[in-house]
C-alpha cells in the first residue's frame, strides 16, 4: 500500500505537501512556457513590416495596447492581474489535488482493482463537475453577465473595476477552498489508511 517515499524520516504531511508543491510548480512553469511559445507563434505568423521575431511594429502595437489599458485603469489593472494569477495557481492546486486524491483513494481504500478505482473516481469527478458547470454555470453565467452589464452600464469606472475585482476574489476563494478541501481529504486518508506494516 505504500512505497519507499513514505518510509523517509519525515512526516507524511511534509511528504505530501512537497509532492503537491512540486506538481503545482511544474504545471505553472509549463503554462508559462506554453504562453511564451503561443506569443512567439502569434508574433512570427502576424503579417508585419519586419520579419518574424524582428517585427518591431508588432512589439510596439502590443506595448501600446498595454500602456493604454494601464493609463485607463492603472491600479485596478495591476490588482486584477495579481488576482488572476492567484486564481490560476489555485486552479492548478485544485487539479493536482484531485489527481492525488484519486490516486490515494485507489491505492489505500480499496483492496482490489486499485488502478481502476483511481481512474474511475477521477473520471466520475470530471463528469460530475462538467455536468454541474454545464447545467448551472453556462445559463446562470450568461444571465449574470447580462444583468451585471445592465446594472453597471451607468456606473463609474471605479465601481465597475471594484465589482470585477470582488467577483474575481470570490472565484479565487471558491477555487482555493476546493483545493484546500481535496488537500486535507487526501492527507487525512494518508494519515488514517496508509499501512506500511
Amino acid at each position: 500500500e505504500g512505497y519507499l517515499t513514505f518510509t523517509l524520516p519525515v512526516s507524511r504531511k511534509q511528504i505530501f505537501f512537497s509532492k503537491m508543491l512540486n506538481g503545482v510548480i511544474w504545471i505553472a512553469l509549463s503554462g508559462i512556457i506554453l504562453s511564451f511559445c503561443a506569443l512567439a507563434i502569434c508574433i512570427i505568423s502576424r503579417p508585419t513590416y519586419g520579419e518574424g521575431l524582428l517585427a518591431i511594429d508588432t512589439y510596439e502595437y502590443l506595448l501600446d495596447g498595454i500602456a493604454d489599458e494601464f493609463e485607463q485603469r492603472g491600479f485596478w489593472m495591476i490588482l486584477q492581474y495579481a488576482i488572476l494569477n492567484l486564481i490560476s495557481l489555485a486552479w492548478i492546486a485544485l487539479s493536482v489535488g484531485v489527481v492525488y486524491f484519486c490516486i490515494t483513494l485507489g491505492a489505500t481504500v480499496v483492496k482490489k482493482a486499485k488502478i481502476v478505482v483511481g481512474v474511475g473516481v477521477y473520471y466520475l469527478l470530471n463528469v460530475l463537475s462538467s455536468t454541474v458547470l454545464s447545467m448551472f454555470g453556462t445559463v446562470s453565467l450568461l444571465f449574470l453577465v447580462v444583468g451585471f452589464a445592465n446594472m453597471l452600464m451607468d456606473a463609474s469606472s471605479y465601481a465597475v473595476n471594484g465589482a470585477i475585482t470582488l467577483i474575481m476574489l470570490i472565484i479565487f476563494a471558491a477555487v482555493a477552498s476546493l483545493a484546500a478541501f481535496f488537500y486535507c481529504l487526501t492527507l487525512n486518508i494518508l494519515e488514517r489508511k496508509l499501512n506500511l506494516a
